[in-house]
């Protein structure tokens, strides 16, 4: 046993792959250690995601900084919603308001309307 130091190692200390091993270990604990504090501020400041740390998109606007509807057009709509109004009669409020009148709902897409299989046939040129 000349040579060695009382805990088993040659006098230059322990072998690379086993000091490598040691620093691997320890570079992914502060790695992780680092991910726990970013998501834990993340958290804590109410951001969430990649998106976030950039800020808002542009063009976005915070709900305290939209205009608020206007009382008068919410009043017809609900005139109309509880059946006090014609469509007609909606319609014109809404337009004089300087409100913009919601358009019939498209139809859903669907096939092509065509011949209904019940329609008689007529008979073709050299049919009987």
């Amino acid at each position: 046993m000349r040579g060695r130091y009382p805990d088993g190692y040659w006098m230059g200390g322990p072998p690379f792959w086993l000091e490598l091993l040691g620093w691997l270990l320890f570079l992914a604990l502060l790695a992780a250690a680092v991910a726990v504090v970013v998501w834990a501020i993340l958290r804590l400041s109410g951001r969430r995601g990649v998106g976030a740390a950039a800020g808002p998109p542009p063009g976005w606007s915070p709900d305290w900084s939209r205009p608020a509807p206007d009382p008068a057009l919410q009043a017809v709509r609900l005139r109309y919603a509880q059946g006090e109004l014609t469509p007609e009669q909606y319609a014109r409020l809404v337009h004089d308001l300087g409100g913009q009148v919601p358009g019939p709902p498209s139809p859903p897409p669907g096939p092509a309307p065509g011949p209904s299989p019940d329609a008689p046939t007529t008979p073709g040129p050299g049919r009987a």
